[in-house]
């Protein structure tokens, strides 16, 4: 990039910027609760970690009352000695609280 090349300095405070006005310095998800599922094949673990933030809409706010959420791509790792699978899901703060007050919601 040729502002990069010419003046390091001011590609770095450039970047900042950027980041700072599309939203990518906001808060990060705070964490909730973890759920494991196994997998149908395999019975191998499948851990969700659900986590929150403000920014997704709420489900008191979606019309039919649906959970709108983020899922990240499946990683893997060792749980107990035994392969497993685990993804984030990110959902909106109003989800882990009635989460925590109520484990059937869950």
């Amino acid at each position: 990039d040729e502002m990069a090349c010419r003046d390091p300095t001011e590609y770095q405070q450039f970047l900042q910027t950027q980041m700072e006005n599309s939203g990518m310095m906001q808060k990060p998800p705070s964490p909730g609760f973890a759920v494991m599922l196994r997998q149908r094949n395999t019975r191998d673990p499948f851990l969700l970690n659900v986590c929150s933030l403000e920014r997704l809409q709420s489900p008191s706010k979606t019309p039919d009352g649906s959970i709108p959420l983020a899922v990240g791509v499946p990683r893997s790792l060792t749980h107990a000695g035994a392969a497993a699978l685990v993804s984030d899901v990110v959902v909106n703060e109003e989800v882990t609280a009635r989460a925590a007050r109520d484990a059937s919601y869950r």
